[in-house]
């Protein structure tokens, strides 16, 4: 534990350099007064190589900003083309998959989706939003998956990288024996 606070104080003090730490900690207080708190947004779209950094240890004495409901750390994925907004007459409909292939840091499945799920409570049992899970976490299931509906939201929890040869992220998905199946972002 002592390592991994280290670790996650030295990415934050490496983030968090004296201007941008003032700014984040003048937010921080504004939020408290009322209760709320501020999302940490990484865009590493300039920087890919920094994409594999695991942001999650962001560690400020005595929080794991992304352990915190105050201070949630959100990675962006930039991309060329943007869609407008689609209407979205009924419910909001999404689909979520969890992928843990074999030869990576495990993940625990059903964990990850009741977090999902509880989170999601509220508004499913109003009828305001879905939520379907793709079962496993192939590509095969997920093209199964988009062919039966239209879905607004994708929301995928696992392993994924940077593609130097071709400049690209990639998702880790897995095939039928768990075994990896990497997905670029041409999906």
């Amino acid at each position: 534990m002592q390592k991994m606070e280290a670790f996650g104080g030295q990415l934050f003090d490496a983030v968090f350099t004296r201007d941008i730490y003032e700014l984040y900690r003048t937010a921080c207080q504004r939020v408290e007064d009322r209760d709320g708190g501020i999302r940490l947004v990484l865009s590493l779209r300039n920087a890919p190589e920094l994409l594999d950094v695991p942001w999650e240890f962001l560690f400020d004495r005595p929080y794991w900003l992304s352990l915190r409901r105050r201070t949630p750390v959100v990675r962006v994925l930039e991309l060329a083309r943007v869609r407008n907004p689609a209407r979205i007459d009924g419910k909001v409909r999404i689909l979520g998959m969890v992928s843990s292939p074999l030869g990576y840091p495990p993940l625990n499945v059903q964990a990850e989706r009741q977090v999902i799920d509880d989170a999601l409570a509220p508004p499913v049992e109003r009828g305001f939003a879905e939520v379907v899970w793709v079962p496993g976490a192939s590509l095969t299931g997920l093209n199964e998956a988009l062919m039966d509906g239209e879905f607004h939201i994708f929301h995928y929890v696992g392993h994924a990288g940077f593609d130097r040869s071709s400049n690209e992220g990639v998702l880790v998905l897995e095939d039928s024996s768990r075994n990896v199946n990497e997905v670029s972002n041409h999906y």
